[in-house]
Order: C-alpha cells, then structure tokens, then sequence
C-alpha cells in the first residue's frame, strides 16, 4: 500500500476542514488551498504560507522558541547557545563554555545548529571530544550557533500540526532501524532500506550513506 505524498496530505487535510484544493499536476508539489471564507493560501511541499514573517523569524531560532514557549508554560529542553564568532560576543559563551555547560547536564547531551531544521547536524554526543568535532562542523557557517541540550531518553516522540485553534494531524515519528539477517552489514542493510521505501512509494529524505553521524556511531561495527 503506498503512502501518500505532502500534496495528497494536504489535499486529504482541506476537505475535513471544508476546503478544496488545486495541485499542480506535473510534479505536483505546489498548490493552492480555497477555503470557504474566501482565504487562499498558496503551498510548495511542506511550505505553507500561514506564518507571518515575525512568526517565521522566531521559530527558526530554536533557542528563543524554546524561551517562548517555556513562557507559556510548555515543558521544553533544557539549553543554551554558544559560538565562536565574534558578532555573539555580547552573550560570551564560546565552545569551551558549551562544554562546561554540557558537563553540568552530564553527557550525553544533544548539540544542533540554532538556526536549521529537518534534522540537519543533529547529534548527541557523549564526551568532550565528540563536543568539539561536531561543533566545529556545525559552526563552519559563520551565522550559526551552536545550541547544547539536556538529552531526554525514552520518551515517543511525536509531531503536531495546529491550524488556527485546532489540530489538523499528530503522528508518532518512529527512529529508522534496520534487523540483521547474519549476511550483511549495517550500511548495506541501510541501503536495502532506502530501496524498499522507493518501491512501495514512501516518501522519505534520501538516507546519506557518507553521513558523519551514521559512521560515527558505526565505530566498531562492521562497515
């Protein structure tokens, strides 16, 4: 059975709210939500333009996210942003200051670029040299910082789409795994994997078999 794609979501998504939809029918990404108060909102995969530009400007900074929303009483990680670079000189919280930090919440602890999304750079890491290699992949831009926070164990984790005062959709996101079968190894058990979601229709990031975070945690395993 396949699964559908962000256009076919959405398109499901509009007529329980009583809307109706055009999809642009070549590659269908993009498209257009009518709704029946005369609203039109405009759409590119998982890009709706709902969000004002402040509303935007705000969430893409994980750190002052996390600030509102502890605000108004949401349980959020504890954390806190460091970087190098000179223009974040008014708040003086270099690397090694992050790895003080770090050694306040006990490792492991999560480092992520502020400012990214979709998963990129993300990684925990569990002592001071793991600290400073990924910090230093992740501070290569000059405009990043470098958020550090409390790693949470054991929780299921889920994502939650609200329209206006209501919930439209929450799933459970699940890890990807793979099962040994006694011939392969790990990364061509992850390729197979990638295979199998391309064949049944999954839409899915393309995994990264040069990934650093996948060899990294890959260390004395057969690769």
């Amino acid at each position: 059975m396949k699964t559908e794609n962000v256009a076919q979501l959405i398109e499901r998504i509009a007529s329980q709210l009583n809307a109706t939809t055009y999809i642009e029918p070549i590659y269908k990404k993009f498209g257009i939500i009518f709704f029946s108060n005369g609203r039109r909102l405009f759409f590119k995969d998982r890009q709706i333009n709902i969000n004002t530009a402040s509303s935007v400007s705000v969430t893409t900074n994980k750190f002052e996210t996390s600030n509102f929303l502890s605000h108004f009483g949401y349980n959020v990680p504890t954390g806190r942003t460091f970087s190098n670079h000179p223009y974040d000189i008014k708040h003086n919280r270099s690397v090694e200051d992050g790895i003080v930090f770090a050694k306040e919440l006990g490792f492991p602890v999560i480092l992520k670029p502020n400012n990214k999304s979709q998963g990129v750079l993300v990684c925990k890491v569990g002592n001071e040299e793991e600290f400073r290699d990924i910090a230093a992949k992740i501070l290569r831009n000059r405009n990043d910082a470098l958020l550090v926070e409390k790693f949470y164990g054991g929780y299921s984790d889920y994502r939650i789409v609200v329209l206006g005062e209501r919930v439209i959709s929450a799933y459970q996101r699940i890890p990807l795994t793979v099962t040994g079968n006694g011939r392969q190894n790990i990364l061509e058990l992850l390729k197979d994997k990638q295979a199998y979601y391309k064949i049944i229709g999954r839409e899915s990031k393309e995994i990264d078999i040069d990934d650093f975070r996948i060899k990294m945690h890959l260390q004395g395993n057969n690769m």
